[in-house]
């Protein structure tokens, strides 16, 4: 069906005041109204609409939307739309149906309905896609470009029943992507294998072991990305932080498994933790996950670890087995080496995040204590635990996981020796990394000398 065009003006951004509709600005998917209008009608039913901001349809969309009874909702993101989706509804978060009107981030649009639909309850959710070649895929409509806001609008508050369905247009479940593509002409299954942490330092560590390994990788940075990615299909296997922002990895497995109910397939998820205790692996089991690996993780465990979830690889590229940092040392560094010899600068790099991180971590450390906010200390602890313990820097590690069990356990009698031991261990480490970026980084010219400043002085 090919729609009229029209002339429209410019998109407005979020927050701005051209268009009425309730945005999305951040992961949570907040619900707010937009800058100078009135409060939408919270009892409305919602269209979910998948577009980028400077999509000339909204601009009027919203208001076009509201003279059919319903409220349009935006998320520039595929990652928005899933946390939205796979929350339960309720009188004032009701949706009526998704508008997908272009690919989002690389994906199509095709392969974002396939995915949407996936969710748990959404396999028979009503979806308009605005594409110039897709094939409507059951219980959908597909709006050739260019269309018009007022015809987007009235297919949208149109009954289901008076849609030009396809053939064999009855509810039906539609499969997800898959996350084991098709096997190759040699008989070997290819894919991704998909690392999933916030800390940028062990997402970088764990994609060079990977990579050693012979195998493909990417990488997310919190779970509603990986949920997003995963279901796009071709991913293998994943190795999944548990603690992250926006999407921990225990709600973004179990978003995982529900969508894989009745479908017959199964993705291996391990989680990589920095938490040891057997309550944490209770809740990785709890959440679906296959396997558990502690960090700092070396790389004949991660190889073991793959190895037997995916038994069809084969003989996969083998790699020395280094022996664990030394422990207690104040920096070891043979993990920054190993790192330097896979991915030439990337060690500085590291190196000098991490040391860039020990000034805000001090001094968050004592803001959190003057207030008693014991889950801040606990947060924060948690997060350099990983990054220090990945980068060989074992003292820092090793009172890291004190503080942050301390915190958890609200024991103020340990926090009494962790917070100076952190503090102390935080002043020792910083000028052995600045040595170590002084050893690595090339000779300067004359009296030309590099500059440190820039990563801090606790």
């Amino acid at each position: 069906m090919t729609m009229s065009p029209s002339r429209f003006g410019n998109a407005s951004l979020p927050g701005s005041s051209s268009a009425g509709f309730a945005t999305t600005t951040s992961p949570a998917m907040t619900l707010h109204p937009a800058r100078g209008c009135q409060m939408s009608d919270p009892h409305r039913p919602i269209a979910l609409i998948l577009a980028r901001w400077d999509n000339p349809l909204l601009v009027h969309l919203d208001d076009a939307l509201a003279q059919h009874g319903l409220r349009g909702l935006v998320c520039n993101q595929a990652a928005q739309a899933f946390i939205h989706l796979a929350h339960r509804e309720t009188a004032e978060n009701r949706i009526a149906i998704t508008l997908i009107l272009e690919p989002l981030q690389g994906l199509p649009v095709d392969t974002l309905a396939r995915a949407l639909r996936g969710l748990p309850h959404r396999c028979g959710m009503p979806l308009i896609l605005v594409d110039a070649e897709v094939v409507a895929p059951l219980r959908a409509l597909v709006l050739r470009p260019p269309t018009t806001v007022a015809e987007l609008a009235r297919w949208a508050a149109m009954p289901m029943d008076k849609w030009p369905l396809p053939a064999g247009g009855a509810p039906t479940t539609v499969a997800t992507p898959d996350s084991e593509p098709a096997s190759t002409t040699t008989g070997q299954r290819t894919g991704i294998i998909l690392v999933v942490d916030d800390c940028p330092v062990n997402r970088t560590v764990l994609r060079l072991q990977v990579q050693k390994a012979g195998l493909p990788t990417e990488t997310c940075e919190d779970g509603a990305a990986a949920v997003t990615r995963i279901a796009a299909g071709g991913v293998r296997l994943v190795l999944m932080d548990c603690q992250m922002p926006v999407m921990d990895g225990y709600e973004a497995t179990r978003i995982v498994r529900r969508a894989e109910i009745g479908t017959g397939r199964h993705l291996p998820i391990i989680a990589v933790t920095a938490h040891a205790m057997e309550e944490n692996r209770s809740l990785c089991q709890e959440a679906g996950m296959d396997a558990f690996l502690t960090k700092p993780v070396t790389q004949e465990p991660l190889l073991q670890a793959i190895t037997c979830w995916l038994a069809d690889l084969g003989r996969i590229a083998s790699f020395e087995q280094n022996d664990q940092p030394t422990a207690h040392a104040v920096l070891d560094t043979q993990p920054l080496l190993m790192i330097e010899r896979e991915a030439a600068g990337t060690a500085c790099q590291l190196a000098g995040m991490l040391a860039a991180s020990l000034t805000p971590f001090s001094e968050a450390l004592l803001a959190h204590l003057a207030h008693d906010n014991l889950p801040g200390v606990s947060r924060i602890a948690h997060k350099l635990k990983s990054s220090s313990g990945s980068l060989g820097a074992m003292e820092l590690y090793q009172v890291c996981c004190d503080l942050d069990l301390a915190a958890r356990k609200r024991d103020r009698t340990a926090l009494t020796e962790a917070v100076p031991a952190a503090l102390q261990a935080v002043h020792r480490l910083h000028p052995e990394l600045v040595g170590f970026l002084a050893t690595m980084l090339p000779p300067c010219d004359g009296d030309q000398v590099h500059d440190h400043s820039a990563i801090g002085h606790p």
